[in-house]
């Protein structure tokens, strides 16, 4: 009875986990909007800038503006080609949580609060250099 019991919580946490397709994978780039922080006393804006994701088969590098953060990521697959990606970064409590259009090229980055949502576009070899 056990037997059965552990090989269906294997089977389960490997269906879970999925691995985003070789096509998929590379840097995408875009641009964090202009927002508003309220710090109690007065209201602070900061000004757009740029991100920069990289994903390859075991690792996630962030970059916004000049900071550059990298950690490992779980992919879980919503729907063919479709994949919401999550990353515990050193600099905060919260997990990033990305969502990965393979067919569309492109990636969503939802943001920190007060951040605004990010659209990422896939840069082809010859951009990156």
């Amino acid at each position: 009875m056990k037997i059965p019991l552990i090989l269906f919580f294997l089977l389960l946490g490997v269906s879970i986990s999925a691995q985003i397709k070789k096509k998929d994978l590379g840097l995408y780039a875009g641009v964090i909007e202009e927002y508003r922080i309220n710090n109690g006393v007065k209201l602070l804006t900061v000004q757009e800038s740029t991100v920069r994701v990289s994903i390859d088969k075991s690792m996630l590098i962030l970059q916004i503006g000049q900071q550059e953060y990298k950690a490992a990521y779980k992919a879980s697959k919503e729907s063919k080609r479709v994949y919401k990606i999550t990353a515990d970064l050193k600099y905060s409590d919260i997990q990033e949580s990305f969502y990965l259009y393979g067919k569309e090229k492109r990636l969503l980055r939802k943001g920190i609060f007060p951040q605004p949502d990010s659209e990422l576009v896939k840069q082809s070899k010859q951009e990156v250099l």
